[in-house]
């Protein structure tokens, strides 16, 4: 007897044959996550606390303790909450409330971009990089803990460069997100999963670029791999990429 096909392949089958190629096209698919501030490019944690510090007429010591300082009814510090939880706006005024001072809010917003900034070399080579993981074929992505203000630049004209070589919906930002990347991996969890449904890709086949320890035992504690980056040596997070089946040797 002759067996009835049709696009969804042959009778009987359990599995229409339209999707059993969706299903392997996201087995052999690959999503790597960078970092924005310790990978791509660079944040100088010393430079932004000078900077502000200096517009509100406070010590470095002051500023410091102010950005890490817990809010008891949150649990959480100043910092992560400006992360996750403030608008520019919002930002501007918890800095003015606390030091009672008012700086313009251009020179503020000048201050606070103080400490990003991007090595020339660095730059370039890691350009390199995301062209040959596009090239063949494999997704890109941003999981950054990263508050409105940074991302108003970040993803403007020259730091927002980079961001052309991922798909618009595997970018997150934790200021959008809500989330933070953090041991815990809630983060990682919620955007894993996300990138599931989107593209199928399965954890085994996520991994994620960050420079901090605590960032890489949270991707990796929700079953993605993690890749310890060490900021300016792109030799070796190309062995580590040839390591991970990125690339041929």
């Amino acid at each position: 007897m002759e067996e009835k096909t049709s696009e969804f392949g042959k009778e009987g089958d359990l599995v229409p044959q339209n999707v059993q190629h969706i299903v392997k096209t996201a087995a052999l698919l690959k999503i790597l996550f960078l970092d924005w501030g310790g990978v791509i490019g660079g944040f100088s944690p010393d430079r932004f606390i000078k900077k502000l510090a200096m517009i509100f007429y406070t010590d470095y010591l002051r500023m410091s303790e102010f950005l890490y300082m817990h809010r008891e009814e949150t649990g959480m510090k100043i910092w992560e909450i400006i992360e996750t939880q403030m608008s520019a706006e919002e930002i501007y005024e918890t800095f003015c409330k606390h030091f009672h001072q008012r700086p313009p809010r251009d020179i503020f917003e000048y201050a606070f971009n103080a400490g990003l900034e991007v090595n020339s070399e660095h730059w370039i080579n890691f350009v390199e990089v995301m062209e040959k993981v596009k090239a063949k074929g494999y997704l890109l992505g941003l999981i950054s803990n990263v508050n409105h203000i940074h991302w108003k630049v970040i993803s403007g004209t020259t730091f927002g460069y980079t961001l052309q070589f991922m798909e618009k919906d595997l970018i997150y930002a934790s200021c959008k997100a809500g989330l933070r990347k953090c041991e815990q991996g809630v983060m990682f969890d919620y955007v894993f999963e996300d990138a599931y449904k989107k593209y199928g890709v399965p954890r085994n086949n996520i991994f994620f670029a960050d420079d901090k320890e605590e960032n890489v035992r949270g991707c990796n504690r929700v079953g993605a791999t993690a890749i310890q980056f060490e900021h300016g040596n792109i030799s070796k997070f190309h062995a580590n990429l040839i390591r991970v089946g990125f690339f041929d040797e």
